[in-house]
C-alpha cells in the first residue's frame, strides 16, 4: 500500500471522527455547565492555556511539541472544540497531533460519559448520548435499558447519531450500514459460528426501523433471522427488544409482516395484532372452497396472521376469522387446511374445548396456543360437522331472543 493511500484513510477517518465530535460537543458542554456552579465553571486561564498548547503543536521544537500534546490529553473534553480546530489546519504538525490528541481525548471523554450516563437516574440527562431521548420514549427508562442503550451506542453509534437527525439520515446510514454487513456476512460464510451479529448491532438496527417512515425492504427479511440469532443471549434485555419489536411491526406493510407475525408470537408481542388484522382484512375467500395449497409467502403469511390473532385477539376478531371456514388450502401440516387452523383460533378465542369440537388429537402450544399439525379431523364429515355446529351456536349468540345476550 503507497504512502499516499494510507494517507488519504487517515484522512478520511479523521473527518469521520470531527464529524462525530461535532454534534455531541454542544450537547455534553451545555450537561456539564449544568452540573457545575460558576465558581467551578471552565476559567478563563484554563482557556488560554489551551489556545498557547494548541499553538505550540506546530513548534519547531520537537520536546515542546511533545509537552503540548501531552498536556491537551490530560486537559480532556475542555480542549476539544480547540483540537477540533486545530486538526484541520494547513500545518501538518499541527494537524496530526491535533488529530491524535483529538482521538484520545474524545475516545476517554466518551468512556467518561458512557458511565456518568449508566450512573445518572435523571432521565433527562443524555450527556451528549445522541438517540437517548427516542429511545426512553419508546422502552422506557430503567438500569437495564440504559445498559442495552450503552450496548448499541458502542456497537452503532454512527447509525444511532443517523436516528437523532431524522428519517432521510437514519434511510442513508442504515442502507450503508446493511451493506456493510452483507458484505461481512458473505465472507463469514464457511465460518457460521463468527458471523453472528452483536447484540448492540442487532438492536441499532431495530431501533433504527422503529421509524416507519424508514423503509428498507432487505433489512426487513433479514432482521428477524438477526433477532433470532440473538435469542438464547437476550436475558434481561428481552422485555426493552419486546417494546422496539412492538413499535417496529405495527408500521410494516403487509408483503413484509410474515417474518415480523412470527417474532410476534417468538417474543410475545401484542403489537403483533396490527399487522395480523391487515392481513384477514385482506385476505380474499372465493365462494368455492379452494382445493390445493396457496402461493407459499401468501399462505404463511395468512397462517401466522391467525397464529398471532388466536394468542393475542379478543371476541372482536371473531368476524375477521370466520370467513377462512370456506378456506379448504392446504398447509404444510399435512392434511390440515387453513379452515381448520382458523376454526381452532375461533374456539379458542371463545373459550371452547377443542376436543369437543372433534380436534381430537389436539394439544396446547406455548407459542402458536395448539399444535397446528394435530388439528385433524377424523373425517371430511367430521370438519363439515364442527364447522356447522360453531356457526348454529354463533347463530344462537347473536339472536336477541337468546338468554345469554
Amino acid at each position: 500500500m503507497t504512502y499516499s493511500v494510507v494517507r488519504t484513510r487517515q484522512h478520511v477517518l479523521l473527518l469521520g471522527l470531527i464529524g462525530l465530535v461535532g454534534p455531541v460537543l454542544p450537547a455534553w458542554s451545555q450537561d456539564q455547565s449544568d452540573r457545575q456552579s460558576p465558581s467551578t465553571s471552565v476559567p478563563i486561564q484554563t482557556s488560554q492555556l489551551v489556545t498557547q498548547l494548541v499553538e505550540q503543536l506546530g513548534d519547531a521544537r520537537f520536546d515542546t511539541r511533545e509537552r503540548a500534546t501531552r498536556r491537551l490529553i490530560e486537559i480532556g473534553s475542555v480542549a476539544l472544540p480547540a483540537l477540533k480546530q486545530a486538526s484541520l489546519s494547513k500545518d501538518r504538525e499541527m494537524r496530526a497531533r491535533a488529530a491524535r490528541a483529538l482521538r484520545i481525548v474524545f475516545r476517554r471523554d466518551l468512556q467518561q460519559r458512557r458511565a456518568a450516563f449508566l450512573r445518572e437516574s435523571d432521565s433527562d440527562r443524555d450527556f451528549g448520548l445522541a438517540g437517548w431521548r427516542k429511545f426512553r420514549v419508546l422502552v422506557g427508562d430503567t438500569p437495564i435499558n440504559r445498559a442495552l442503550f450503552i450496548e448499541m451506542h458502542r456497537s452503532e453509534s454512527e447509525l444511532v447519531q443517523a436516528v437523532q437527525q431524522g428519517p432521510a439520515a437514519t434511510r442513508s446510514a442504515l442502507v450503508q450500514r446493511y451493506q456493510q454487513l452483507a458484505r461481512w456476512k458473505q465472507g463469514q460464510r464457511f465460518q457460521p459460528d463468527q458471523s453472528k451479529l452483536s447484540l448492540g448491532t442487532v438492536v441499532a438496527l431495530l431501533f433504527a426501523v422503529t421509524d416507519n417512515q424508514v423503509q428498507l425492504r432487505d433489512l426487513e427479511q433479514e432482521l428477524p433471522n438477526y433477532l433470532f440469532q440473538q435469542a438464547s443471549g437476550m436475558g434481561k434485555y428481552r422485555d426493552a427488544v419486546r417494546r422496539l419489536l412492538g413499535h417496529w411491526v405495527q408500521g410494516l406493510k403487509i408483503e413484509s409482516v410474515y417474518p415480523a407475525l412470527y417474532l410476534s408470537l417468538f417474543y410475545m408481542v401484542p403489537e403483533g395484532l396490527v399487522p395480523a388484522e391487515k392481513v384477514l382484512e385482506e385476505t380474499k375467500v372465493t365462494d368455492t372452497p379452494r382445493a390445493g395449497a396457496v402461493e407459499g409467502p401468501h399462505r404463511y403469511r395468512l397462517m401466522f396472521a391467525i397464529f398471532v390473532t388466536a394468542r393475542f385477539g379478543t371476541h372482536a376478531h371473531l368476524d375477521l376469522l370466520e370467513p377462512l371456514l370456506e378456506d379448504a388450502s392446504r398447509t404444510p401440516y399435512g392434511k390440515v387446511e387453513i379452515r381448520d387452523l382458523a376454526l381452532a383460533a375461533l374456539l379458542h378465542l371463545s373459550g371452547k374445548n377443542l376436543v369437543e369440537f372433534g380436534f381430537l388429537r389436539h394439544r396446547p402450544n406455548p407459542t402458536f396456543v395448539f399444535e397446528p399439525n394435530r388439528l385433524l379431523f377424523e373425517s371430511p364429515e367430521a370438519r363439515a360437522q364442527a364447522i356447522q355446529r360453531w356457526r348454529d351456536q354463533r347463530s344462537r349468540k347473536s339472536s336477541p331472543a337468546d338468554p345469554d345476550e
